[in-house]
């Protein structure tokens, strides 16, 4: 009864396991880009005394539980849909202006970013460290929350960094129970994004990996491109009749117009302007 006992508990415990920890999706060619969709960047394991990093990406279900990456193989992108303008949201004047943001509460057709950290238990906590974060704009971690507003009912973001700033830098590290969390990543400029990061717990510690964001550009800035260059210069319709005679005859009305509105102004004439 007993050894029977003992088989059905370790049955059972490696059922669990597998399911928590799910298999390595192999290697692709290129990165997989996700676009949308329920994704947990950041995803520790504990295998053989091991701590790996991860990525889950539930867009793509095994029996039930999301397809398990190395960062390396994917690619977070953020489409036009995500970029949003914050300007008056938020008590902070940084984040006043559009962003691309993959957001804490789920939208439809943009990267729903968190991390998941449960199957690390029962282990008490996680720390994530960003070794090192390269990109043209900032990056800005944090939580909003319906309870923390300011006297002009605007928004103050919740931080979730152990330094308690809002900007993702260099060096900056989230220290987090064994929960599954969602917060709003927000970028401030177009381009690619990387993220070098490690996870500790007790006395485990990963082998640093890296993240890939992709903002696209901001719709609703105009492109570069469209900006007129010189040879956009407005020219006169081709076979207009109108010679040097024809502009220097019309300059000399002009000024006749100019010389009787200045004369009636300086006597009087033009009501309702003031004299000096």
């Amino acid at each position: 009864m007993k050894n029977t006992l003992r088989r059905s508990t370790i049955a059972v415990a490696t059922v669990f396991a597998t399911a928590a920890s799910g298999s390595i999706a192999t290697a692709a060619d290129t990165p997989v880009v996700i676009t949308k969709g329920h994704v947990d960047f950041l995803y520790p394991t504990v295998e053989s005394d091991k701590l790996n990093l991860l990525l889950a990406d539930g867009n793509v279900l095994n029996a039930g539980k999301p397809t398990l990456r190395k960062p390396e193989d994917v690619v977070l992108k953020l489409i036009d849909k995500a970029w949003i303008d914050l300007s008056g949201k938020t008590n902070v004047a940084e984040l006043d202006g559009r962003f691309a943001v993959s957001p804490q509460a789920q939208a439809q057709d943009v990267v729903w970013a968190g991390w998941e950290a449960t199957q690390i238990r029962p282990r008490e906590n996680v720390t994530f460290t960003f070794k090192n974060i390269e990109g043209p704009g900032k990056v800005f971690a944090f939580v909003l929350d319906s309870q923390n507003v300011d006297q002009n009912n605007k928004f103050i973001p919740q931080s979730i960094t152990d330094d308690k700033g809002l900007d993702l830098s260099d060096g900056d590290s989230i220290t987090t129970a064994p929960n599954h969390k969602h917060l709003n990543w927000v970028f401030s400029k177009p381009g690619k994004y990387t993220m070098k990061v490690e996870a500790q717990t007790g006395e485990l510690k990963s082998e640093e990996v890296t993240y890939t964001w992709e903002v696209v550009a901001d719709p609703k800035t105009p492109s570069e491109t469209s900006k007129p260059g010189p040879s956009d210069t407005p020219k006169p319709p081709k076979g207009s009749s109108l010679g040097t005679g024809g502009i220097i005859a019309i300059i000399i009305a002009v000024l006749g117009v100019i010389g009787a509105a200045v004369a009636a102004f300086m006597g009087g004439g033009l009501r309702g302007l003031p004299r000096f």
